[in-house]
């Protein structure tokens, strides 16, 4: 007899075993790949010192908008309210809309959102006023 919860614990580590198995196997492809850009470089470059090539920081970032789609929406809901003083937190409801987050999900977005009006600053179409997402307020110019 087993409970929701342990039965559901088996689930999880049934997951994350599936996901750590996957991972190994891109790990052995990655391997493969390396190798050949490496031989690659070799016969183009004989003498070539590989250890001096540093690896570059590989950032995965998941995009909540496609292209230009948070900008159009900052821009409309910004349209709407004319000389108003507006922060990140109150385009947040139309920035997330149905999506389901999690508080970290949450964050990450409220950040997008924050960093997309800073980028407005910078090309003159919004005002900032404070600094940081939460104390932040923006007014079209």
């Amino acid at each position: 007899m087993t409970t929701p919860a342990v039965a559901d614990l088996r689930d999880k580590r049934a997951e994350i075993a599936g996901q750590i198995r996957l991972m190994h196997k891109q790990l052995a492809q990655l391997r493969i790949d390396l190798a050949h850009v490496e031989a690659a470089l070799r016969i183009l470059e004989p003498g070539i010192d590989l250890d001096r090539i540093a690896p570059r920081r590989v950032e995965f970032r998941p995009r909540y908008f496609k292209r230009g789609a948070l900008t159009r929406l900052i821009l409309d809901y910004l349209r709407e309210r004319p000389g108003e003083t507006i922060a990140t937190a109150d385009i947040m409801p139309s920035a997330i809309g149905v999506r389901n987050l999690n508080g970290v999900d949450y964050r990450r977005v409220e950040v997008v959102v924050y960093e997309a009006l800073r980028k407005l600053g910078k090309r003159g179409i919004v005002a900032q006023t404070g600094q940081g997402a939460k104390a932040a307020r923006f007014r079209v110019l």
